[in-house]
């Protein structure tokens, strides 16, 4: 009987502190103005047991969204990312871990707020 392949993933979170402002809203929009947030990131990925054990794949991923965290820690996301919606800073997370392995980049800029 052949076995059907699974898809197993590992993920990993790290949270960071960060200003925006965001020009392209209308003049009334709250985020139109300087602000900040207190953002959760979580990534997943495809885990392979290709050269490393679950933990080793684990505390890899681990260690690569710290790296992108903390360089976006306490900084004004404006001088890197044009327009810092939720969306653009997830797709910017996601192109620094760039790997064929990243399945999916969330990103919470307020407790009931965010992406996936």
């Amino acid at each position: 009987m052949e076995r059907l392949s699974e898809i197993v993933l590992i993920s990993g979170s790290s949270s960071f502190e960060a200003a925006c402002q965001i020009a392209d809203f209308s003049e009334k929009h709250r985020a139109r103005r300087l602000h900040g947030h207190s953002y959760r990131v979580n990534a997943r990925a495809r885990f392979s047991s290709d050269g490393g054990t679950f933990l080793s794949s684990l505390d890899h991923l681990q260690k690569r969204i710290d790296v992108v965290v903390d360089s976006l820690d306490y900084s004004f996301l404006n001088d890197r990312i044009e327009i810092p919606t939720d969306e653009n800073v997830a797709r910017y997370i996601w192109d620094r871990l760039s790997s064929d392995l990243i399945y999916s980049v969330g990103l919470r800029s307020q407790e009931n707020e965010g992406i996936d």
